[in-house]
């Protein structure tokens, strides 16, 4: 498995206050989880979500994971961008479900 395409999260900046004490209002930009491997679900597998629901999902994602990308793992409903490596696709989607192996690597559906 080549892990050749990108994988990035949306960051959002914690609550943050000026000096008169009025709330900043946060910041959101899109930090590079690294390297993964992007597949397409052709065969219309599903997955059971949290709520028990079943989701058919259109793509999956598996990336290497280190300490350093702990704190960006995308929890379910939070939006992720994908980018293949050939330029073929290149969205925006929301997390339905993850999963980490070993704490070796994360798998995310789409």
């Amino acid at each position: 498995m080549k892990f050749e395409d990108e994988f990035l999260v949306l960051a959002t900046s914690a609550e943050e206050y000026d000096a008169d004490g009025y709330p900043i209002e946060p910041q959101s930009q899109w930090v590079s989880f690294g390297k993964c491997f992007l597949s397409f679900n052709s065969v219309a597998q599903k997955i059971r979500l949290a709520d028990g629901s079943d989701y058919s999902y259109s793509y999956y994602i598996i990336a290497p994971l280190t300490s350093d990308t702990y704190s960006l793992i995308p929890k379910e409903g939070e939006r992720v961008r994908i980018v293949k490596a050939d330029g073929t696709v290149d969205k925006i989607m929301e997390v339905r479900g993850f999963v980490t192996y070993k704490k070796r690597y994360l798998k995310v559906w789409l």
